[in-house]
Formats: structure tokens, sequence, C-alpha cells
């Protein structure tokens, strides 16, 4: 019993099997070749004349911010015209590792300061015989910090209610 998928022999004594011959995929692969290459030329033209929405501009942002916190010299940073939103994915990640902290902390207290922050402790020991629980505004923090690091007096500023100083530091003490 034959297949039925074989084909029947005709006057000619060569067999034909199915498939494609080597002209017939020698034809597709040209066809397909010169339809890629079309899409691809097409696709290059729109995206040479569309407007550019990712270039770079120059912001001011003056010398001491730039100091602070790019440590950098100049006063200018050169940044994406258009939204990153990778950047933004990055500043919303570490917006929640802030409040992650903050959520953590036995105390957070911010402390306002003029001009750039040269004072960065890890650590801050305790004055022996101080209870820890008598640190409870951002004013009794500041003087203790000042009493154990007297560089921190030159750095930090007092203040109650809304501060006229331009900057400011998050300390987050963890148990």
């Amino acid at each position: 019993m034959k297949s039925s998928f074989s084909i029947a022999r005709g006057s000619s004594s060569l067999c034909r099997d199915l498939g494609f011959s080597l002209v017939e995929v020698m034809v597709a692969s040209a066809i397909a070749a010169s339809v890629l290459t079309g899409a691809a030329l097409a696709f290059n033209a729109i995206g040479t004349n569309q407007r550019k929405v990712s270039t770079i501009v120059s912001i001011e942002i003056g010398k001491s911010a730039a100091n602070s916190h790019y440590d950098i010299s100049g006063s200018t940073v050169n940044t994406y015209k258009a939204p990153s939103y990778g950047r933004a994915a990055r500043a919303d990640r570490l917006r929640s590792r802030f409040w992650d902290d903050v959520s953590h902390a036995s105390a957070v207290f911010c402390l306002a300061r003029d001009g750039l922050n040269t004072f960065r402790p890890v650590y801050i020991p305790l004055e022996d015989g101080v209870d820890a629980r008598s640190l409870d505004s951002p004013e009794s923090f500041r003087l203790h910090l000042n009493k154990m690091m007297s560089q921190s007096s030159s750095v930090y500023k007092s203040w109650r209610g809304s501060s006229s100083f331009n900057n400011g530091t998050v300390f987050i003490m963890q148990p």
C-alpha cells in the first residue's frame, strides 16, 4: 500500500520527493532579505528624522550644590532633556530604602545647616550616664553632638520653628 504523501511516477523515471528545491529556497531567501532590508531602511529613516527627545542639556545648579552632590568644581550639570524613567525608578528605590530605614529607626533627627556638610559620622558615642531617651528633640541631639564631636558645632545650627537655613541633614539612629 502506497503512502498518500508519495507522488505517483509519471512517464519520467526520476522520483520526486516532497520538499523545496534549492532554487525555491534561494528565491524565498532573497525575497525575505529584501523585505528585511527595506524594513531596516524605513526604521532608520524614521529614527533619523524624528525629534530628538534624548538630547542633553546643561543645567545651572550652583557651585556649592555641584560640589556637594556631584563632587565637581563647575556650576553646571549635563542631563537628559526628556524624562529618564530609569533614573525615576532609581529615585523611587532610594525613596523606598529611605522610608524603610526611617521606619526601623529608633530616632530620626533633622539638623539645619548652611553650606556643605563636611561632617559625616558613622558612629556617635553616648556620654557615660546619659540616658538616650533624653535626646528627644533635634536641639538636644545637636547639643549632644556638639559635646561629643566638637567639629559638628561649625556645621549644624540651632533653630526652632521653620528654619531660615538652606540645607539640612537627616540623622537616622539605628538601635
